[in-house]
């Protein structure tokens, strides 16, 4: 496991922590200490008794008593739910259990500064006298400690340790899990940064994040588009309302949308696209998935052709009027040619019958049918 993830600072929260501990601190009369293993600093003590803060550690001789005790408790322990007791040279009783996750030994946890049996009053009185303490007060001070029982200590302990671990547990999960959406993330980003679509996540019709095809798409850098209002890319504020009455219709009726926009760029220039949305994890959340594909060249491309098909239209339809009119025409002039033909033969077959007409004069430029009418007539 990632050492960073498991750092008891990172698992707890010193301070909620603390504040919890006061309150069952309140409520069980335990004192309540917490030591990281790395400094062997306490980070945190609640209800320490004035018997202890006053007098046993404030006074370096016994204070002495009370680092040794603390040694004795902690040598080893390393066992999660190991409870160890020790008996301080200034009278009192402590507790010691490890705090563990996930294998790792991250702090000690402490309770006691108790009694199991009623104080030798004798004894403090002289150990007063040795270390130079108020009698009165100290005695006082003593007065204050209860008498607790060894197993309830360590059912207190136990408890303690076992809140502990789990609340730090929770985190360490928290914390992988994050880790692993921040790995993911990553390899999203650069995997959509490939991506030659506009690909982009918007809360509400607000933009929350885009690729680089979409900034490249728009003019916008990543940053600015981040925040923006979709509004922004439409080219006026009815487009955008009209174009988020047919996304919702859509929604309803589909669960996604696709449809075709025009989008304003930064430079104030208009651009086809194809924008395809569908509601995020397909949630109606008001948060959408959504692409946008730049087909402006393509738009350009079909009002082309629809121009050119209808020039070409325009074309057949001139073409086929003119063929039509041909036709007349050719009609008209076949007719008159064959009119001519009757007319011109009409008149040979009326020529007076006379076997002295010159050859050369039957050599004139006349249709066959009408020369040889012309010689059928001769031969009779």
């Amino acid at each position: 496991m990632d050492a960073e993830l498991v750092n008891l600072r990172n698992l707890i929260d010193i301070d909620e922590l603390e504040y919890l501990f006061s309150d069952l601190s309140d409520i069980t009369n335990f004192t309540i200490g917490l030591v990281d293993v790395v400094t062997n600093k306490f980070l945190l003590r609640v209800g320490w008794r004035e018997i202890c803060t006053e007098f046993h550690r404030a006074y370096p001789e016994s204070e002495a008593y009370c680092k040794e005790s603390n040694k004795r408790l902690t040598a080893g322990l390393k066992q999660v739910g190991d409870v160890r007791i020790d008996h301080c040279q200034n009278g009192l009783v402590d507790a010691c259990t490890p705090i563990v996750v996930q294998g790792e030994h991250l702090a000690y946890l402490f309770t006691g500064q108790v009694l199991f049996s009623p104080p030798d009053l004798e004894r403090f009185k002289s150990q007063a006298l040795k270390f130079g303490y108020d009698e009165q007060h100290y005695l006082r001070s003593l007065a204050e400690v209860p008498i607790v029982d060894e197993k309830q200590i360590s059912s207190i302990l136990r408890y303690l340790a076992k809140k502990m671990m789990f609340i730090a547990q929770k985190k360490l999960d928290f914390l992988r899990s994050n880790s692993e959406c921040l790995k993911h993330k990553d390899l999203f980003q650069h995997i959509a940064d490939l991506a030659p679509v506009g690909i982009g996540i918007a809360h509400n019709r607000t933009i929350q994040w885009a690729n680089r095809a979409m900034s490249q798409l728009t003019g916008y850098s990543n940053d600015e588009l981040t925040g923006m209002s979709g509004e922004t890319l439409y080219p006026s504020a009815e487009a955008f309302a009209l174009s988020g009455e047919k996304i919702k219709n859509q929604f309803r009726s589909e669960g996604s949308a696709g449809r075709e926009a025009q989008w304003k760029t930064k430079d104030g220039s208009l651009i086809d696209v194809y924008v395809n949305s569908a509601p995020l994890n397909n949630v109606p959340s008001g948060k959408t998935i959504f692409t946008a594909l730049d087909i402006t060249e393509r738009k350009y491309s079909q009002r082309v052709l629809l121009e050119s098909q209808r020039e070409l239209k325009k074309t057949q339809l001139q073409l086929a009027e003119t063929n039509t009119a041909l036709k007349i025409v050719i009609k008209h002039v076949e007719q008159e040619k064959l009119e001519l033909e009757e007319a011109i033969a009409a008149n040979v077959l009326s020529l007076p019958t006379s076997a002295h007409i010159p050859h050369k004069a039957l050599d004139i430029r006349v249709p066959w049918k009408i020369r040889a009418l012309h010689f059928i007539r001769i031969f009779q």
